[in-house]
């Protein structure tokens, strides 16, 4: 029988207690023949604990256990994909886990789900789906009572969390993680997929949960994104090669318009104007200066309205997040970030 759900899992160092949570998960889903699932872990480089055999053969799905070189969990993710033979494909953490029973037998059935999506502008009934995002629960921890809290990331868009997609979608469309890229390399992904189809379901249900580890950088240091700041310009930056590649020009124009405003919002936000994080402000100007440079022409022909709606939304974020007003108009902004430009 041929598989129709390949999930795939980057592994380094998590060990059999932490990644025993996710293949228990997949273990016990309902209403689905176990023969039907394939798991692909890729364990990146030597270091860490390995899995053995004893304890992948007690389950009852079919595991592939791939050692690769050391990369990063880009390329484990890629070369996952590369091994994969299900119909349809998921990429989950090795230390998540699914949320319910029933999440692989509701997204078969949503794979015999007609909707309606335009082709060549015609609306047109198909079967299935290229993509389905659904939201997700994320585990949080009181930092002062210690309390387990969680949360209904319905705003998960960017992540690849709780996401299947069509292999062959995937493949046919070159649609892959950089392989450079460490950090908000989901973006890439997702956006990727957006920009080459309209065949996307959505489910306000979520199934899968982004647990909880006390050594997640991402969620413990309060300073993550400002550091981060320059790895989301470069993940941009790949987007739009790519976005140029495959002549997406509409694509492009957007997403320049989208980091255009995010980062003149986000450094007009209180908490970029500390002396605790001017040298994370430094850095993520002049990165967001190269950007611009390389990409102002698509700025200039991203139409009025367009660039209207996405500062909107970003406003709006950065306003409940505590900014009151701009520190400096749109174009004193831009014009400040085309001469740091010209001086690197």
């Amino acid at each position: 029988m041929g598989k129709f759900f390949s999930i795939l899992v980057p592994y380094y160092n998590e060990g059999e207690e932490v990644i025993k949570n996710l293949l228990d998960s997949i273990a016990i889903q309902q209403n689905i023949d176990m023969k039907e699932i394939e798991v692909v872990i890729c364990k990146d480089g030597p270091d860490g604990p390995e899995l053995s055999q004893e304890f992948l053969d007690k389950y009852p799905y079919d595991i592939q256990y791939h050692r690769e070189p050391k990369a990063n969990v880009s390329v484990m993710r890629n070369k996952a994909l590369d091994y994969s033979t299900g119909e349809y494909v998921t990429w989950a953490d090795a230390d998540d886990m699914y949320y319910t029973c029933l999440a692989l037998w509701f997204v078969k059935r949503e794979t015999q789900t007609p909707m309606q999506v335009p082709i060549n502008g015609v609306p047109t009934t198909v079967n299935g789906f290229d993509a389905l995002y659904a939201t997700f629960l994320e585990e949080g921890r009181n930092p002062q009572t210690g309390e387990t809290y969680f949360i209904d990331r319905t705003d998960g868009f960017q992540f690849v969390h709780s996401k299947f997609f069509k292999r062959e979608f995937l493949i046919r469309n070159d649609i892959r993680f950089g392989d450079d890229l460490v950090i908000h390399e989901d973006n890439v992904l997702n956006g990727k997929v957006q920009a080459c189809t309209q065949n996307i379901k959505w489910s306000p249900s979520p199934f899968y949960l982004w647990k909880w580890r006390d050594n997640s950088v991402c969620r413990r240091d309060p300073l993550y994104l400002k550091k981060t700041y320059p790895d989301l310009i470069k993940s941009s930056n790949h987007m739009m090669e790519w976005y140029i590649k495959k002549s997406k020009f509409d694509n492009a124009r957007q997403t320049v318009a989208s980091i255009v405003l995010d980062s003149y919002y986000t450094f007009c936000h209180p908490s970029w104007k500390s002396i605790e994080t001017q040298e994370y402000r430094d850095k993520a100007e002049k990165c967001f200066a190269e950007y611009f440079k390389k990409w102002e022409y698509l700025w200039n022909e991203c139409p009025d309205q367009v660039k209207m709606q996405i500062s909107s939304g970003i406003r709006q974020r950065e306003v409940i997040q505590g900014m009151e007003m701009e520190t400096e108009t749109l174009e004193q902004f831009l014009e400040r970030m085309r001469k740091l430009g010209e001086n690197q």
